[in-house]
């Protein structure tokens, strides 16, 4: 048998009507500790931090249209309008 919480979120998502061909799994974890933090991610999502009401990105997410752009294969706007896009 599958993961519940795997599940779980199929189950919510045919609830909204958002098709499970669209639905990824995404990983960010923060460790505080005394001399700083260590950051992990995966996936599409992003990590920031909000310093003097400043955004600013940490990390660059896992996705084809990300690693196109950053390969200088698709401008930023090619990016946008990709359909691969998130």
């Amino acid at each position: 048998m599958g993961n519940p919480g795997s599940s779980f979120a199929v189950e919510i998502a045919r609830k909204i009507g958002l098709p499970e061909e669209v639905m990824g799994t995404t990983l960010v974890l923060v460790c505080f500790h005394e001399n700083g933090c260590e950051i992990a991610h995966l996936g599409d999502s992003r990590v920031y931090l909000l310093r003097d009401k400043q955004l600013t990105c940490l990390t660059t997410d896992h996705t084809e249209v990300n690693r196109l752009q950053q390969m200088g294969l698709i401008s930023e706007e090619e990016a946008k309008n990709h359909p691969d896009r998130n």
